[in-house]
């Protein structure tokens, strides 16, 4: 990898969830095109290794340790990514948790925990970082949904479905208030990809979850590859594309629209 264009040159991204998965192939596309990158995540050795997967291929990044559930984490790491560079002009809200508890037998617990990671932590994102949109004249920020969100879920339960619902809703309310401040505010709705694994079983081994969740991958995986009408299931590496132009100047006149990256998941036979 090496840095490939200049298109996003002079812009800091603050990208939550950098650690792995969908988050870090966005963090890293991003600085292919020019980005200086704050990764942030509450785990610190990820984060630190996609850092590092940035600064190998020419590219600036920093790391703030963040726990999106927690107000003072959030607002704390928001200030030493700002203070790094000055600057935050785009915005990545992709930090979340998934989780396969069905309405049958999701406790009180489990239900806000998922509600307090994945959509109350956006919100405590949203208004902590929002001076530093303000201050950019002309940031960008993307929200990181789910397809549960519109169909209820096949494999997240309720409590998931229910959270990136809230997220499609809070990105387009940010987008109607942030508009006369020159911040473009968009979601997207990634398919099924291979890095979606469940949440841990408390009553199980650490090798008995990582069964239990590369399982539950490989099941939806060989579902996911059938049901799409491109005949392969979504990578990282298309989100990280699509999230590329909703903060480009392609995109320019974008604002408040949620997008599928599902390979026609939604397109129907009549």
């Amino acid at each position: 990898m090496a840095i490939i264009s200049e298109r996003l040159k002079g812009d800091v991204a603050l990208v939550t969830g950098a650690a792995s998965g969908l988050d870090r192939a966005i963090a890293v596309k991003l600085a292919e095109n020019g980005a200086v990158v704050v990764c942030a995540d509450i785990n610190d050795s990820g984060n630190e290794e996609t850092a590092e997967m940035i600064r190998a291929l020419g590219g600036k990044a920093y790391t703030v340790h963040m726990d999106i559930a927690n107000r003072a984490s959030v607002k704390a790491a928001i200030e030493k990514a700002y203070s790094f560079e000055k600057r935050i002009s785009i915005f990545i809200n992709g930090a979340g948790i998934s989780s396969n508890m069905t309405l049958d037998d999701c406790t009180d617990e489990e239900w806000f925990r998922v509600l307090n990671i994945n959509l109350t932590g956006y919100f405590y994102c949203a208004q902590e970082i929002q001076p530093y949109l303000k201050e950019a004249n002309g940031a960008r920020v993307v929200m990181i949904s789910s397809t549960s969100a519109k169909s209820g879920g096949s494999k997240g339960g309720p409590q998931y479905a229910a959270s990136k619902g809230g997220v499609i809703s809070l990105s387009r309310h940010c987008a109607r208030y942030w508009a006369p401040y020159k911040i473009r505010c968009n979601c997207i709705c990634p398919g099924f990809n291979p890095t979606n694994l469940g949440s841990d079983d408390p009553n199980l081994t650490p090798e008995e979850n990582a069964k239990a969740k590369q399982d539950i991958n490989d099941m939806f995986f060989e579902k996911a590859k059938k049901n799409a009408p491109l005949g392969r299931t979504c990578l990282p590496d298309d989100i990280a594309g699509a999230v590329m132009f909703l903060v480009s100047d392609e995109s320019a006149y974008v604002t408040g629209i949620t997008l599928d990256i599902t390979g026609g998941e939604y397109i129907y036979n009549c």
